[in-house]
């Protein structure tokens, strides 16, 4: 007769995981002896080694108790069964691996690529970095708010593409590192003069975007407008605040 340690140790396991099989049904728990101690036969290390053997080959344990007790219809229905799981799970996990390797060769794995293509021309036409990061950020704020419409990515695009396009892409990047410089004590003659150039570059350019910070397409819904209002004004400094109520002005006197 075999102790716990024993028996556990003659099946390659731990007593631990014998007693989690008491615990689970699989495996008879023997009553005490006189002396206190359980002992176990041959019977029970049979059942331990086919128990030991069946989790190897990944079968789990609802499995194994269903084997053992003759319900399943044999041991080899259960492995094919294994092996059509396998066999998805290796499909999913390929496929994950192509996607993966995707998103290495994409410029920029957090954006869609037409976004991340325009955001390096961005760079490449001597944005700064920063505004770059910022309007990233606008940008993935904008597609989780639209649960990335099509409709709205594309005018989005459009109005990307349109201010990098010739002739216009040398005005709108100096309109847009000179918004990125603004800062508290930027003067009003600037604010002027930038808010002068921003509305005739608007007016020429992007007539349908009207106002700095405005979402196309998405501004008549004020829960979603609030959003974008957020994001736009909570690190700006006031000389941002300030050229949009200049905008605001000047498009109220239809300039």
């Amino acid at each position: 007769m075999l102790t716990v340690g024993e028996l556990a140790s003659l099946a390659g396991t731990t007593v631990k995981t014998v007693r989690h099989y008491h615990a689970r049904g699989l495996l008879a728990e023997p009553e005490r002896e006189a002396n206190g101690y359980r002992s176990y036969g041959a019977q029970d290390l049979v059942r331990l080694s086919r128990i030991r053997r069946l989790r190897d080959l990944g079968l789990s344990l609802a499995q194994i108790g269903d084997l053992l007790e003759g319900e399943t219809g044999g041991i080899h229905q259960a492995l094919d069964a294994l092996d059509d799981e396998l066999a998805e799970q290796s499909r999913l996990i390929a496929l994950r691996r192509r996607t993966i390797a995707d998103l290495r060769s994409s410029l920029d794995p957090e954006l869609p690529d037409e976004f991340a293509q325009v955001m390096s021309q961005y760079l490449a036409a001597g944005v700064s970095p920063v505004w770059v990061a910022q309007e990233k950020e606008f940008l993935l704020l904008v597609l989780a708010v639209s649960a990335g419409s099509p409709d709205v990515s594309e005018r989005l695009l459009g109005i990307h593409r349109r201010v990098l396009a010739e002739p216009h892409r040398a005005r709108g990047v100096d309109l847009i590192s000179r918004v990125s410089r603004l800062d508290d004590d930027t003067g009003a003659a600037e604010i002027d003069a930038l808010a002068t150039d921003y509305c005739a570059f608007m007016a020429e350019v992007l007539p349908d975007q009207m106002r700095p910070g405005e979402v196309p397409y998405i501004r008549d819904d004020e829960r979603m407008s609030a959003l974008m209002d957020e994001h736009r004004f909570a690190n700006a400094s006031s000389g941002y605040a300030r050229l949009v109520r200049a905008v605001a002005a000047r498009l109220a006197d239809g300039a």
